[in-house]
């Protein structure tokens, strides 16, 4: 029997070492597919789940394709921006416009702004308004 520098046989010290994945058999199809699923923010174990691949395949596709996840993610922000943007336009034009708007849109509609507003700006005070605010330094 062939022994390791530890003095375990080499079929028992090959098994305890950790495999390293590549994912070199995934087609290009399932590859593209974990990238968009990783941009969007799922899981890795649920992209393995829905695509019936393993965790292992997932990690290396997102270990070797990190830079188009991020070029990626960055469009999709891009294209979320532009909607909320296209969004907030329109809404403020009605809110100017003469016509009449009903209450039951206005509320959801401030509702939303405000917690967009509280989101983007970080305003702890916005936030949490049971919380007095921190007293001042010094």
């Amino acid at each position: 029997m062939i022994e390791s520098n530890n003095g375990e046989s080499l079929s028992r010290a090959r098994r305890l070492m950790p495999k390293c994945h590549n994912a070199k058999h995934c087609p290009s199809a399932n590859r593209e597919r974990i990238v968009n699923a990783l941009a969007n923010g799922d899981s890795k174990r649920a992209i393995a789940r829905a695509l019936r691949v393993s965790n292992n395949t997932v990690t290396a596709v997102a270990a070797q394709d990190w830079q188009r996840v991020e070029a990626r993610k960055a469009r999709i922000a891009a294209q979320a921006e532009r909607a909320a943007t296209l969004a907030a336009d329109r809404i403020n034009a009605k809110l100017e416009s003469k016509d009449d708007i009903p209450l039951s849109t206005l509320v959801p509609v401030f509702g939303v702004a405000v917690d967009k507003l509280t989101m983007l700006r970080g305003d702890a005070a916005l936030s949490h308004p049971a919380k007095p605010p921190p007293p001042p330094p010094g």
